[in-house]
């Protein structure tokens, strides 16, 4: 999924790959994979996290296919100017 939240009973894994969020009061039993994570107070949480390298949201026709490669690959980040 992109986003997760998750504001209830979870048992198993969950996997986001934009944010994962728990909302107070939650209870999650199991691991998780997302990019952005939010906790609240009083959620009980039992596992493992694994943060995931977040994707750069680019118009892919405002820069070079190499510049668009590395910036994938977290070799290099991009300052993309739009003209308005």
């Amino acid at each position: 999924a992109d986003s997760i939240v998750i504001a209830g009973k979870v048992t198993g894994a969950a996997k986001a790959y934009g944010k994962l969020e728990m909302v107070s009061g939650s209870s999650i039993g199991g691991n998780v994979e997302t990019s952005l994570l939010r906790i609240d107070d009083k959620v009980h949480f039992q596992g493992k996290v694994k943060m995931l390298e977040q994707i750069h949201d680019v118009d892919v026709f405002s820069v070079s296919p190499s510049d668009y490669k590395k910036m994938v690959a977290g070799n290099v980040e991009i300052e993309i100017e739009e003209d308005y």
